[in-house]
């Protein structure tokens, strides 16, 4: 079981909403390095992981709480379409695919678009998980975090309305195993058979498999389990939230 003394989890719900309080801008600044941070340690110098969906998703976070701090050290944000067409963008699914010339996963998945709007379902595009580098590479921490993502992710999108996921699965660090273990499944084309890798052009070239869910596996609900309570402890950070003690948290 997580020390619920060592990390607490946060969620900024949409920064676009909030980014005239201080301590939420310094949050979400640090969020954004601690990103940069975590992708330089792994490609060329030149690698962004972030973008103008970075304003408008759902932000959530692992955090070492400290005495008046919390330092973020994992997260992954998360992209409603319903957001992307509020602000008139392309949503970040469709980019990655046109961006790698995949013909055959736009149409994939302008098909899943279509289905999520006829039916009512709100579709998402998950994406930049990332770990500090520091917490990477001690192989107790990272086997925490390991559980703690899961936790995330499961419960990020469950929480929040979110009915069906997309997102793209490293192989280069076995990620598309972690999120088929969830619920995911590889993108299919007109004949239900499953689409090839993309290589991702800001990632310099990584192969990359985009993949959906449409519900979670009974081992998503039981992985998170012991997580439970960090999860239903968590600190929300959203335009109408009144919480008090949020500003003592959070770095001035």
């Amino acid at each position: 079981m997580i020390s619920l003394n060592k990390y607490r989890i946060v969620t900024l719900t949409y920064p676009y909403e909030m980014l005239e309080d201080k301590s939420v801008a310094t949050l979400f600044n640090q969020i954004l390095t601690m990103k940069i941070r975590g992708y330089q340690s792994e490609y060329p110098d030149g690698v962004l992981p972030v973008d103008t969906s970075d304003f408008m998703a759902y932000h959530h976070v692992v955090c070492l709480e400290l005495k008046n701090e919390l330092r973020p050290i994992m997260g992954f944000k998360t992209t409603p379409i319903s957001r992307s067409e509020r602000h008139r963008l392309t949503f970040p699914a469709i980019s990655l695919a046109q961006q790698a010339g995949a013909t055959e996963h736009v149409k994939a998945i302008e098909k899943i678009i279509a289905r999520c709007k006829a039916e009512g379902r709100e579709l998402t595009y998950a994406s930049s998980w990332t770990v500090d580098p520091i917490f990477r590479k001690d192989r107790e921490s990272a086997k925490e975090l390991r559980g703690l993502f899961e936790t995330l992710y499961v419960k990020g999108h469950e929480s929040y309305g979110i009915d069906e996921m997309l997102l793209g699965g490293t192989l280069r660090f076995k990620t598309e195993v972690i999120f088929k273990n969830l619920g995911h499944e590889p993108l299919m084309n007109a004949n239900n058979e499953p689409l090839p890798l993309i290589n991702v052009k800001h990632l310099f070239g990584e192969n990359v498999m985009i993949m959906h869910a449409k519900e979670f596996k009974p081992y998503a609900h039981e992985v998170t389990a012991p997580f439970q309570a960090m999860w239903d402890n968590r600190i929300e950070i959203s335009p109408d939230s009144k919480d008090a003690t949020l500003k003592k948290l959070l770095v001035a």
